[in-house]
């Protein structure tokens, strides 16, 4: 499991620090086996409350990809409730086998084709990674009429190619620039979406280098 913040595994929404140990695939066919020990969950406690002493009062999203579901119910009976998948048919089993009062957060890239998958996530809580209008439509259709979910646009502030989203705002942007348009599309025309912001993740060096703050999180 990675805590967005290194490298040991479960992810916090802010970098990239790992909190588990050695990789376990997810295997979809799999049955979700929900069991754990006790010395895997003081392991995943222990690593959680080291990255949240270091983030303060942010919110920690461990993100779970490619992790089973054990380790994600051995920290929701320790009191965690944000967890965040990358692969919608993932997130779709774990889920549907896992307490429906978990907050799913969903941060990989998400094609038109399965934005309506994402939608049925009853418990889904954001999309962190809005890029494009059609996906938004979708999900606006795809949703009951009284469902409510958080989206933030995902904005590529490093200007790396391996990095998603859209090109960032300027001094001199328009309405017509790329995310000011989306931005507006959300409002106006997606009713049941909420626009809670943006998301972006820093270079690597950037991100690691405290001589100086990061450029990539500047304004």
């Amino acid at each position: 499991m990675l805590l967005r913040s290194s490298a040991r595994a479960l992810h916090c929404s802010s970098h990239a620090r790992h909190i588990a140990t050695s990789p376990i695939l997810y295997k979809m066919s799999a049955p979700m086996d929900l069991a754990y020990t006790s010395d895997r969950q003081a392991e995943l406690r222990e690593n959680i409350e080291s990255v949240q002493a270091e983030i303060d009062a942010a919110r920690l999203v461990a993100i779970s990809k490619l992790k089973p579901a054990s380790d994600i119910k051995a920290l929701y009976d320790a009191g965690h409730r944000h967890f965040g998948e990358n692969y919608i048919q993932e997130m779709v089993d774990k889920a549907a086998a896992l307490p429906n009062d978990i907050h799913w957060h969903f941060v990989g890239s998400l094609q038109s084709n399965k934005a309506k998958l994402a939608a049925s996530v009853p418990n889904l809580f954001v999309l962190e990674t809005l890029s494009s209008a059609k996906v938004a439509d979708i999900l606006q259709r795809s949703m009951a009429s009284d469902g409510s979910l958080g989206v933030y646009l995902q904005i590529n502030t490093s200007g790396e190619d391996s990095k998603s989203g859209l090109p960032p705002l300027t001094p001199s942007s328009t309405r017509s620039d790329l995310a000011a348009e989306l931005a507006l599309h959300v409002l106006d025309s997606c009713a049941n979406l909420r626009l809670q912001g943006l998301m972006t993740i820093g270079s690597w060096e950037a991100s690691h280098d405290p001589s100086k703050p990061n450029p990539d999180f500047t304004m």
